[in-house]
Order: C-alpha cells, then sequence, then structure tokens
C-alpha cells in the first residue's frame, strides 16, 4: 500500500511482483529488489523523506498494525522473549470500537518497525545507503567500508521490513484482517479492525468523519488487490512465473483461476536462514464465495457471508512436498467448510 500510494509507481510492475512475489529476472540475482529498492526510495535524492516509508507507517497504522513497540515484547517465547499485552504493540480490543485492551484476551494484529530506532539526520530525516553500495556489503561486507555508517541500520532495517523479515511480526489474525480491510477502503470506508463483542448502545450513530478515506487511498487498495488476483492465476506472456498460490486452488478445486479470480491472496515464506521460523509459510486470502461456488459448480452451505477472509500460518520441519503450505490449508478449508 505505501509503495501503491507514491503515485509514481507502474500498477503493471507492482501487481505482477505481488503475483511471483518477487522476480527472478533480476540481474542483481537478488528475487527481492524491486520490493527492497522501492521501500528506501532508491530512486530518490539524498536528505529527502522517504515518502513511502511514510505511507507505509500511515496505513500499519490504520490496519491495527504497531509501527513503535521499542520495548520488544512483542517476539515470542521462541527468541526468549515474552508477548506483549499493550495496545501500543498491534493489539486490539475484543470490543468492538473498543478502545481499553484487556490484558489476557487482547489478540494481536502485526508489528512493522518503520519508526522504531532509525537513525535521522539534522533535519529529522531517515537517511539510507544507495541499495547497489547496501546490496555489495550485504555479498561481501569487507568489500566496503560502511560498517559505521549509521545508514547501513536504517537501510538493513527497512529492507527487512519491505518483506516481513527482520523485526516484523504478524499473526494469523493480521494476515485476514489486512486482506479483508483492504477491500473496505477500496470501498472508500474506514477499516473497522477485528472484534467478538458488540457494545450495548442504544444512542443513534454518529457517522465519523474518519469513517470516510481520501479517494487516493481508495485507489492505492485497488491496485494491490488487483495484484491479489494475479497471485491465484497461471504464467502469462506478459510476466514470467506462476501466481504464488495457483497450484494450491488448481490442486484443491480442480480448476485454474483465470483473471476475475474470486479468490484474492497473499503468500509469505520464511527463509531458510531464518534459524526460529524457518519451515513457516503464510497466506491471507479473501473470496466471494458466490462467484467461487459458479466457477467449481458447488454448492454454498454457510449462506451468511457474502465473502470471508482467512488467515494461516503454517510450520512444517523438512522439505515441503507443495510450494506454500499456508496456501494449500487455506484452499482446503474453503472447500471443506464452506462448500458442499
Amino acid at each position: 500500500m505505501g509503495i501503491a500510494s507514491e503515485g509514481k509507481v507502474d500498477s503493471f510492475e507492482l501487481t505482477n511482483q505481488l503475483k511471483t512475489s518477487g522476480s527472478d529476472e533480476n540481474l542483481s540475482g537478488k528475487r527481492n529488489e524491486w520490493w527492497e529498492r522501492a521501500a528506501i526510495c532508491d530512486d530518490s535524492v539524498e536528505k529527502k523523506t522517504c515518502m513511502t516509508l511514510v505511507y507505509t507507517s500511515y496505513f500499519a497504522n490504520m490496519l491495527g498494525f504497531s509501527t513503535t513497540c521499542t520495548n520488544n515484547l512483542v517476539f515470542g517465547t521462541t527468541e526468549k522473549f515474552y508477548p506483549a499485552f499493550n495496545v501500543n504493540c498491534g493489539r486490539v480490543s475484543i470490543i468492538e470500537d473498543g478502545n481499553e485492551v484487556d490484558t489476557y484476551i487482547s489478540p494481536f494484529l502485526g508489528y512493522l518497525p518503520t519508526q522504531d530506532g532509525l537513525y535521522l539526520n539534522e533535519r529529522g530525516i531517515a537517511e539510507f545507503l544507495s541499495w547497489d553500495k547496501y546490496n555489495k556489503y550485504r555479498d561481501d561486507p569487507s568489500e566496503l567500508n560502511v560498517g559505521n555508517d549509521r545508514r547501513l541500520g536504517n537501510t538493513s532495517q527497512i529492507i527487512q521490513t519491505s518483506i516481513g523479515g527482520g523485526n516484523s511480526r504478524v499473526s494469523a489474525l493480521g494476515v485476514a484482517s489486512t486482506i479483508a480491510n483492504l477491500s473496505q477502503i477500496k470501498n472508500n470506508t474506514y477499516p473497522k479492525l477485528p472484534f467478538l463483542l458488540k457494545k450495548n448502545n442504544y444512542k443513534p450513530k454518529m457517522y465519523k468523519k474518519e469513517n470516510f478515506i481520501p479517494e487516493e487511498d481508495s485507489k492505492a487498495a485497488q491496485i494491490v488487490l488487483n495484484g491479489l488476483e494475479k497471485t491465484l492465476l497461471p504464467e502469462t506472456a506478459d510476466w514470467k512465473g506462476v501466481g504464488t498460490a495457483s497450484s494450491a486452488f488448481t490442486r484443491t478445486f480442480g480448476k485454474i483461476c483465470g483473471y476475475s479470480c474470486p479468490v484474492k491472496g497473499k503468500t509469505g515464506t520464511v527463509s531458510f536462514k531464518d534459524k526460529n521460523h524457518r519451515g513457516k509459510t503464510l497466506f491471507g486470502g479473501l473470496t466471494d464465495l458466490k462467484q467461487l461456488a459458479d466457477l467449481i459448480d458447488g454448492n454454498v452451505k454457510i449462506h451468511d457471508y457474502k465473502s470471508v477472509a482467512i488467515g494461516v500460518i503454517a510450520f512444517e520441519k523438512g522439505t515441503s512436498d507443495v510450494t506454500n503450505r499456508a496456501a494449500d490449508i487455506h484452499m482446503r478449508l474453503l472447500k471443506h467448510i464452506f462448500f458442499d
């Protein structure tokens, strides 16, 4: 969303980068080069605010994700930290429009460290190394003497955050909530965060100004959703690579999802270099149930919902027999819960 909001990005490139989660066509050999360059505004002049970072923080907070959680309590026990029960660390109330977060049952959505611990120059701007310089240092730290350059920490932190790595954290609820809220933003509605309980409120509803969002936010959400639809598509002549969730859909439903696919989604995969979280995959999907029923010639057995959002985080040891286990589980849940 932060990249889409810039207004400078090629929507064809962005939607297809979402489709295949990067590209193997980069001369650098780095699959995520495009995302990394965009995250640090690599084409902009030095000492100028990176607006992608500003927009990303704006949308993260809109979607209930924390961007400042300096006490580090957002991390799990596998990393020798303990979970936080702090609203400022990406947790939300279980009560609709509630401001108070219960200490023990406040669900966690996510944390993106886009504002934590960045070095700011004398003008209060976070500066970055050029992507080329950072990439050379990453490949061979002895080649460049940038170890004491404070821009290195900024660059590393934001590049890792841009692909969901580093200290970024998200829950299955956060995955589902994000994709559902993208649909709300597209429809010019301020996103409503997940809740379990409604208040007994007999007062007439007051429509607040923040219930409606700027048109440019709606357009950005539409671009992103177009990319999440492509995630389900097979390879096309104009872009190399199949959508990262295409095989999971075909394997489960026995159909190929084409344009106007009723399922929109995003996969994520943790690098096997990550000793704490390797083997984990995630998938968030938003599905129009009637349209999917028409595509697969199925019958919807739960008629209370027009569309559903499901978030899955899966963990498996060893080599997987599927591209993304979380996407595979998501499709099976759709099939067996909602269709005869």
